[in-house]
């Protein structure tokens, strides 16, 4: 598994810049839209989530899938590893972005520790969730039929928590105080794992059964 991180990595590295910028436009569209710089951390880790779709992109376009089953890895080690790719790019993306943030809050005195917390909370939920469903998406389906639902594993994640703060709002309640910043920063984030690993198992599943 070493072995396929470590060519994930050179791959996304030839790869990275315009991810990186992506990352950036999207912190500053949150700025400009909230004034708020902890947010950030949640473009750069949606980014940094999204690159791992990208290697198996070029794994795919390279004609590499074809070759790696000839590899002595098993379906499900290919598959795991996409999976612990994910996790470690979507950690990168929260310690570049929540930095930038936490700088940019301090400099500007608009650092708010608790709402810096449910940030992080809430780019690594909508990081894991949305890219652990396109990873599965990209196996079941394919790089080009994966497309559509590629755009949809990212509107859907990000349409249920607005929808929720929404809900929230009109309730009357502070997502800032009590059950509400709890559910937010603790709950989502083990919600994010259970559909990450519901999703490493089906992914394994239709892997297996996958004819080239």
């Amino acid at each position: 598994m070493r072995g396929l991180i470590l060519k994930d990595f050179y791959n996304m590295l030839k790869n990275i810049g315009p991810t990186l910028v992506t990352a950036v436009c999207v912190g500053f569209l949150y700025l400009m839209a909230q004034g708020n710089p902890s947010l950030f951390v949640i473009g750069f880790a949606v980014a940094g989530g999204g690159i791992c779709s990208t290697c198996l992109r070029m794994d795919e376009t390279a004609g590499w899938t074809k070759f790696e089953l000839t590899a002595p890895v098993s379906r499900t080690t290919v598959v795991v590893e996409k999976y612990v790719l994910l996790l470690l790019l979507t950690a990168i993306g929260l310690i570049v972005g929540g930095a930038i943030s936490y700088v940019a809050g301090t400099v500007t005195g608009t650092l708010d520790i608790s709402q810096f917390i449910m940030y992080v909370s809430v780019a690594f939920s909508i990081s894991l969730i949305s890219g652990s469903l396109i990873i599965f998406c990209l196996f079941k389906f394919g790089m080009i039929k994966a497309d559509f639902f590629t755009v949809l594993c990212y509107v859907v994640p990000v349409g249920i928590f607005v929808a929720a703060l929404i809900v929230v709002k009109k309730l009357g309640l502070n997502i800032m105080v009590g059950s509400p910043y709890m559910a937010i920063t603790y709950f989502f984030p083990l919600l994010a794992l259970v559909v990450g690993l519901l999703t490493a198992v089906a992914t394994v599943a239709v892997y297996h059964k996958k004819q080239f």
